[in-house]
């Protein structure tokens, strides 16, 4: 039997960017807390208890206030659209991720793992959340 010395750390090595990868996920739903500016007169304002469903991300070229967002290159499969960004390594920049949510102006931004080389998403454009096409899943690599 031979042992491969170089195997185990680069099977680690394999292992642990999949695990970065699995991690690269947007919450379904959030909870928000809203109130009005100011009162209107005559009426009365009530809050929905119903979460703020994921209706939206976005690739950032580094951090989301830089404004820089990326478009992906889109294909129809089988009814369905697949949405692909290509993060090829930028030295001295890091990609992001943004959620949006539906009836709601809070997003969730996060720095991507810096080794991730692509992320892909699946729409559903037959169910809708907001308006936009419903996320089915979203994968980077």
């Amino acid at each position: 039997m031979t042992t491969c010395r170089i195997c185990v750390p680069v099977l680690l090595a394999v292992l642990a960017a999949g695990l970065a990868a699995q991690d690269v996920r947007c919450p379904a739903r959030i909870s928000t807390e809203q109130t009005l500016s100011q009162p209107v007169a005559g009426w009365t304002n009530q809050m929905d208890a119903a979460p703020n469903m994921l209706a939206g991300v976005t690739f950032y070229d580094g951090p989301p206030k830089d404004m820089a967002s990326l478009a992906p290159d889109e294909t129809r499969v089988k009814g369905k659209v697949l949405a692909s960004w290509d993060l090829t390594p930028n030295p001295g920049r890091q990609y992001w991720l943004a959620c949006g949510y539906a009836g709601t102006r809070v997003t969730l931004v996060r720095p991507l793992p810096k080794e991730l080389r692509s992320c892909m998403v699946t729409y559903d454009p037959t169910a809708t959340v907001d308006g936009l096409p419903s996320i089915e899943r979203l994968v980077c690599k």
